[in-house]
């Protein structure tokens, strides 16, 4: 299950929370701002939740999404609002950009809070699966899908093996077959995804990353995205990012590719991983009014 980062202000108002969210998500609280940003910085979150009363700016300060959204301008963030949202709150909502993902739903249930984050993962690396899913075969996308919704297992080639019921070397099998890299590789590929998606956003550092996906050093993670990739993670940012690493892999496994399947980026220059429009969710009987 994929790791969300809670600011603990939203964490009791969330609808039916055990029933719903933990039970889709491993979910990781903090009782401050200060910790919500240490927690994203220090533990692969893939997505963060926070009230609406946070997002409202006190007088001289920044509100938690002013932060996060300099800190870490691709996280995507789903804004939990109670059963009687402040407006001004909401209105605030629009001042950012469209790359960040918003949802608020008052007085519905964990359905609406669920299709909300669903699509806040899969932005960035969350999407790769839904890309790949297009040309391979569906056993093959499970296994993707597993893996990088659950980097923070840090998985190994005889664990993800055990994992689905097979051998390690049926499971390279198995993957070659689809197209793939061996189970090992992949798992190199996608730790260089996500390094790709996080590299270059001010909260965070080379150190900071390596940690979030487990290398033993900020060295060895320098060694391992240049034997993948042929460059440094500090080159990524200025290549492309995300959609750079993206195109590499599809390079390198030319058998995913086929005539039917269109490279990500649309012809407007918009990456098709990138983060979708602030979007604001809400249950079909509640009625929003603007403040006087």
């Amino acid at each position: 299950m994929a790791l969300i980062a809670v600011l603990d202000d939203a964490k009791e108002g969330l609808p039916a929370r055990g029933q719903w969210l933990e039970a889709a998500y491993t979910v990781t609280a903090a009782r401050s701002v200060e910790g919500l940003e240490r927690l994203i910085r220090m533990r692969p979150a893939v997505a963060a939740v926070i009230s609406l009363d946070s997002c409202v700016s006190p007088v001289g300060r920044r509100s938690v999404l002013d932060r996060l959204s300099r800190a870490f301008p691709r996280l995507p963030v789903v804004v939990w609002a109670g059963p009687r949202p402040d407006p001004n709150g909401l209105l605030q909502l629009g001042r950012y950009p469209a790359a960040r993902f918003c949802a608020v739903g008052p007085g519905c249930g964990g359905e609406l809070l669920l299709r909300a984050l669903r699509e806040a993962v899969a932005s960035g690396p969350g999407r790769i699966p839904m890309l790949v899913g297009r040309v391979a075969p569906r056993w093959a996308v499970a296994v993707l899908r597993q893996v990088v919704d659950t980097v923070e297992m840090c998985w190994t080639v005889d664990r993800l093996a055990s994992t689905l019921g097979l051998r390690s070397q049926e499971l390279n099998r198995r993957l070659r077959d689809a197209g793939f890299p061996s189970a090992g590789r992949l798992l190199h590929w996608v730790r260089v995804f996500y390094a790709a998606w996080w590299t270059g956003e001010p909260g965070r550092t080379g150190v900071t990353i390596s940690r979030q996906l487990e290398y033993s050093s900020s060295q060895s993670f320098v060694r391992a995205v240049r034997t993948l990739v042929g460059v440094t993670p500090g080159q990524l940012t200025d290549l492309g990012g995300l959609d750079w690493v993206w195109l590499r892999f599809l390079a390198d496994h030319p058998g995913l590719v086929r005539s039917r399947f269109h490279p990500i980026h649309r012809q407007t220059g918009t990456s098709t991983l990138s983060a979708g429009a602030s979007t604001l969710y809400f249950p079909a009987d509640v009625q929003l009014r603007r403040p006087a």
